[in-house]
């Protein structure tokens, strides 16, 4: 801010002139579920970049068609930006983990529902340089009990083994 006082014959003037800094927003991605034309997502593992705008903005409609949930999602910048990258992930996702320059990943966590299979929904990017392209990769984490029922199968698998080299041995 600056002042300036000029003094005439008779009157006081007073300029007082202000800059206002102009905020940068963070790049940002939003995910909700919405959205028409989907891009159909049938693996898991990286997806066809979307290139944002000369205005740093852009969208892409997804549906998953995997046969699970996508547990997290990251997506990576191909040119870092001013800031860490900061989004919010709706109902599916209730944190984030890992927020870089260039990579965010959203977690499902203990209250978010992940991306069930067969649901459509839109990542939308903004605050982004000009130009950047982004690629997503959505992962799936599979439940505690499935993991419970393959560690109780290989476990029986080393059983019937230790029973059959014990049988031959004798």
């Amino acid at each position: 801010m600056k002042i300036r006082a000029f003094v005439g014959a008779s009157t006081l003037a007073l300029t007082i002139t202000t800059t206002l800094a102009v905020p940068v927003l963070a790049a940002s991605i939003n995910i909700q579920a919405m959205g028409n034309n989907p891009v159909p997502i049938n693996t898991v593992g990286n997806l066809p970049a979307v290139m944002v705008n000369n205005n740093g903005v852009g969208s892409q409609v997804y549906q998953n068609k995997t046969g699970d949930v996508f547990t997290d999602f990251s997506f990576t910048v191909d040119t870092a930006q001013s800031d860490i990258l900061d989004g919010n992930g709706g109902t599916f996702f209730d944190r984030t983990q890992l927020a870089t320059k260039s990579r965010i990943t959203f977690l499902k966590g203990n209250t978010g529902t992940g991306i069930d299979d067969d649901q459509i929904f839109t990542v939308t990017f903004s605050g982004f340089s000009a130009n950047a392209n982004i690629t997503g990769a959505p992962s799936i984490t599979p439940e505690p009990s499935s993991l419970l029922l393959l560690a109780f199968g290989v476990l029986g698998l080393l059983a019937v083994r230790s029973h059959f080299s014990r049988t031959q041995k004798r």
